[in-house]
């Protein structure tokens, strides 16, 4: 007969055991949580982008058209990022495709500052369908990492980091205001590291195709959904930002 010292012991292993898992699954959570929501801070910028609109007229003489098309392109190439790159990189490593992102990112930003110091209108247009993409990756690869580690906190979670986007826009408008166009890239290059060690906080992962909805237009609709919220919030946020920036 098993005494019953040693089931209390075994139970007290097992409550240990489970109170360890608890924190350790905990720990690297909330680091997700918290690389999540510096990537998002860092792209956020990207609402603030209109805030540089005057002074890249006033350097190139472009007409605002050539900036508007270029930051529909730019939200044309991170929504469709967004909604197929599952389907783009299966089984990549997030944390690869979270660097190079990262890496494309930082050098997109510098060649549009480039372009714009050049006057070439092509390059911008080139350039921004690049930093679309690689704003699309940073966007989604965090979101579901956190989703996959969330659990019952998913939507806490994952409307905590979206909300760091929109804290980014306000972030950069104040920064985009107040220093040369052609300091911007020493801006750039600073997020690009502090999103650089974000990603460290992540766990290595990989990218996943989504199944769910593979034969069937309701995988295509959640995709469209989806590509609109973001088109659509960049794009009226972008205007506000600029608003708020005028009237002081």
């Amino acid at each position: 007969a098993i005494s019953r010292n040693k089931i209390f012991h075994s139970n007290k292993k097992r409550v240990v055991m489970k109170i360890g898992n608890f924190f350790y699954f905990e720990v690297i959570f909330m680091k997700t949580l918290f690389g999540g929501c510096l990537i998002h801070l860092c792209i956020g910028s990207i609402y603030a982008l209109s805030v540089l609109y005057t002074p890249i007229i006033n350097l190139t003489g472009w007409d605002i058209s050539t900036l508007i098309y270029g930051f529909a392109l730019i939200i044309l190439s991170l929504g469709l990022t967004a909604s197929f790159h599952q389907r783009l990189f299966p089984q990549a490593s997030r944390k690869l495709a979270l660097h190079n992102a990262i890496l494309l990112w930082t050098v997109s930003n510098g060649l549009l500052i480039v372009a714009a110091n050049y006057g070439s209108e092509l390059i911008y247009y080139v350039i921004s369908i690049i930093l679309g993409f690689a704003i699309g990756l940073l966007y989604v690869i965090p979101i579901n990492i956190i989703t996959e580690y969330g659990y019952e906190k998913v939507g806490r979670a994952n409307g905590l980091v979206v909300c760091c986007f929109g804290m980014g826009s306000i972030i950069a408008s104040k920064i985009f205001s107040s220093i040369p166009l052609d300091n911007l890239i020493f801006i750039y290059v600073a997020y690009g590291v502090v999103m650089f060690i974000a990603v460290q906080l992540l766990p290595s992962t990989t990218i996943t195709p989504s199944t769910a909805f593979s034969h069937d237009k309701r995988w295509y609709l959640i995709a469209g959904v989806f590509f609109l919220n973001i088109g659509i919030g960049i794009s009226l946020l972008s205007n506000l930002t600029q608003l708020s920036v005028t009237q002081g």
